[in-house]
């Protein structure tokens, strides 16, 4: 084998094996108050998405009734109301809003408990909404998901972006009471919809896919801390 040929063989081996140590560590956000300059920056890239799954572990200090929580907001250029994809849920169901629609949301009934751990998944592909929490499947819907997620977007979690506008700017917080209070761990994107199983077996995993396999997970050479957020890096999975 000539020098050339092993020396990208062997940098091929390296980012998987560094990637491999990335996916079996988590990192974990430590939200202080409900504040919409608190949240966390992704510096990577996101590609396109279609069928998608996301993933997180939630421990919430307060559920007030009505109130709004984002879990992430993802915005492309050109998005009517910064809203490509948003997450967010309240003491009484999740939302997901996909590429605008805001009028006619996904909704899911959540079971997110104050003061808790709950690990929540929410995988989509071209045809079916799967809602999961705590490795189970919670709730299935129809999916209206017709257009790609387009790619190379801004990603935060722990709050939600732009003012509710045409036009708004990727990467601004909105104002008002929609940040997240509380901790957030382990959040992951994968670009396909993941099977019932895997899902399970990643919950049992303490939240962690080592197959290296996500396109997003947060540590601490990706992400841009903003506000009173405290981060903890590299925590070993279970």
């Amino acid at each position: 084998m000539n020098k050339k040929l092993f020396s990208m063989k062997f940098e091929a081996y390296l980012r998987t094996l560094l990637s491999f140590i990335l996916a079996c560590q988590s990192s974990l956000f430590k939200f202080p108050t409900k504040n919409h300059k608190d949240y966390v920056q992704y510096n990577g890239t996101v590609p396109q998405l279609k069928p998608f799954t996301a993933c997180v572990w939630l421990r919430p200090e307060e559920m007030g009734v009505g109130d709004s929580y984002g879990v992430m907001s993802y915005c492309t250029t050109g998005s009517e109301g910064c809203e490509t994809l948003l997450i967010s849920f309240s003491n009484y169901r999740t939302t997901v809003v996909i590429i605008g629609d805001r009028g006619s949301p996904y909704k899911f009934v959540s079971t997110t408990k104050v003061r808790q751990w709950t690990y929540a998944c929410i995988a989509m592909s071209g045809s079916v909404s799967q809602y999961y929490i705590n490795g189970s499947l919670y709730s299935t819907t129809k999916n209206r998901l017709n257009e790609d997620i387009p790619g190379r977007g801004v990603l935060i979690v722990g709050n939600v972006q732009g003012n509710g506008m045409i036009g708004s700017s990727p990467g601004e917080p909105m104002g008002g009471t929609h940040g997240f209070f509380g901790e957030m761990k382990g959040f992951q994107i994968w670009n396909k919809q993941l099977a019932r199983m895997k899902i399970k077996d990643i919950f049992k995993s303490g939240g962690c896919s080592c197959d290296g396999d996500s396109v997003v997970n947060f540590n601490e050479r990706n992400s841009v801390i903003k506000g009173n957020v405290t981060p903890f890096w590299n925590i070993p999975c279970p």
